[in-house]
């Protein structure tokens, strides 16, 4: 057999010394060569082209996977493994996927067609779905939708790959460091920001997974001797709330997901002056890093910012209104999507809007030296008695209240028209003087046409992870 059985900018060589540093915290078995592997999925007729799901969790056998799947021309597109049945046979549709590898007890939930042995897990074949296919190399990055439907990002890998440098570049990482995993890696900020910016530069990497504790994650951190980890603002505000000490090992934190508030910001950088902090801007559609900025190096006055773009990335601003100082963040890319999938094709030219270019739907403004800061996304902003409400605001008013972990809104229409909001409230002790105490400080911040219809409070343990 070949070397290399599609041309890509890596080697199979390259693969298995990648998992020979990688260490698998959760799942303790041997995995084959990626070789192996490779004859395995070509025995389970797999096609050049074909749409694979791998709805596995964090764990090398995944990566290994992933890097199989690619090298053998086929198309890779991570899901979560607890995706629903019917959710996953509805994304196999929207996708034309010929396949999916899941555990036994995932695989057996599914009433047709053959089975094949793929090492420790199982693969399946969708005979009754209309296939797609596409140009080896390419991989896609699933989204979820407003809707409630997935669709998906198509990139080629070098694309993924290049951004994953571009970023590795922005934060420093060395093949010296040890980096930990612990965010989903069918989440495009972990999967290329962590587990492909590790390849490229050859550093050791640490796998886990859900569920985050403040204790376990402290634990890893220091017996693991981690030097890189990567986090998202709820994660961040659950490591405060404990007064958890970061150990001296790390080095660097990325922050990424979702934005962060300049509060908690100030508060880690007071907490661990020699930690290398990034806050950092992507989307999936981008490929998927966009701006970084470097923390430790800035003012406080930056602190609200997500930095400058990487190299090779240029933005522009779509302003609506001649006297706006913000507008729809543009940017210009190699590293964007090739085009959606999963969608209509209209659907897909609303993303892309030129050679190399996309409109982001995130509202932006765009100082005289050229950081990024994010004001909201554009289905955002909804009008409540002729006034607009920017529902960004409001979650990011709620999400600096003390006691607050998270918070999400989800507009309606009232049976006369009216649109609302509700607001609903992610805090780790749900008691009645808590509530009431969170919603005096709100209201004490909110304007009146800001407030919310109602507010709904859930236990942190609820929370979903940003992607």
């Amino acid at each position: 057999m070949s070397n290399q059985l599609v041309k890509l900018p890596f080697t199979i060589k390259e693969i298995d010394a990648f998992m020979d540093r990688t260490i698998d915290l959760d799942i303790d078995q041997t995995s084959p060569a990626t070789n192996e592997l490779i004859l395995q999925l070509k025995r389970a007729q797999i096609k050049v082209g074909a749409v694979v799901l791998i709805g596995l969790p964090n764990s090398k056998a995944l990566l290994q996977l992933y890097f199989a799947i690619v090298s053998l021309g086929a198309v890779p597109a991570l899901l979560s493994p607890a995706t629903p049945a019917q959710r996953v046979l509805e994304i196999a549709h929207r996708l034309g996927a010929s396949a999916l590898i899941a555990s036994s007890a995932q695989i057996s939930r599914f009433d047709r067609g053959e089975v094949f042995s793929i090492d420790a897990v199982k693969l399946i074949h969708f005979d009754d779905i209309m296939k797609q296919y596409h140009t080896p190399g390419d991989v896609i990055i699933l989204t979820s939708g407003t809707s409630g439907t997935f669709s998906g990002c198509l990139h080629h890998i070098s694309a993924l790959l290049l951004n994953a440098e571009n970023h590795a570049k922005e934060i420093q990482l060395s093949k010296a460091d040890k980096m930990l995993i612990n965010l989903p890696l069918y989440y495009s900020y972990a999967l290329v920001a962590q587990a492909l910016a590790a390849f490229v530069v050859g550093s050791e990497l640490v796998l886990t997974g859900p569920p985050f504790t403040p204790t376990s994650y402290l634990g890893i951190l220091t017996r693991q001797q981690v030097t890189v980890s990567s986090v998202t603002p709820y994660l961040i505000k659950m490591l405060l709330s404990k007064e958890s000490c970061l150990p001296q090992t790390l080095t660097t934190l990325t922050v990424g997901g979702d934005f962060l508030d300049p509060i908690y910001v100030d508060q880690i950088v007071k907490k661990c002056p020699d930690l290398k902090l990034y806050l950092t801007y992507g989307l999936t559609e981008a490929g998927p890093r966009v701006s970084t900025l470097a923390v430790h190096n800035e003012l406080p006055h930056r602190y609200a910012s997500v930095g400058k773009p990487l190299a090779g990335v240029t933005v522009s601003l779509r302003k609506f209104n001649e006297s706006d100082d913000y507008g729809e963040l543009i940017i210009t890319s190699d590293t964007v999507l090739k085009r959606k999938v999963g969608v209509t094709s209209d659907q897909s030219h609303k993303v892309i809007i030129g050679p190399n270019t996309i409109s982001t739907g995130d509202l932006f403004y765009i100082d005289s030296d050229g950081y990024l800061y994010f004001k909201g996304r554009l289905s955002d902003f909804i009008l409540i008695n002729g006034d607009k409400v920017s529902l960004s605001s409001v979650r990011s008013i709620a999400n600096s209240i003390k006691g607050v972990f998270k918070s999400t809104t989800e507009t309606y229409q009232t049976e006369s028209g009216t649109t609302c909001y509700d607001l609903h409230l992610f805090i780790e002790e749900i008691h009645a003087n808590t509530k009431k105490q969170i919603i005096r400080d709100l209201y004490h911040l909110l304007m009146r046409n800001e407030k919310p219809q109602q507010i709904f409070f859930h236990s942190i343990h609820e929370a979903q992870t940003p992607k």
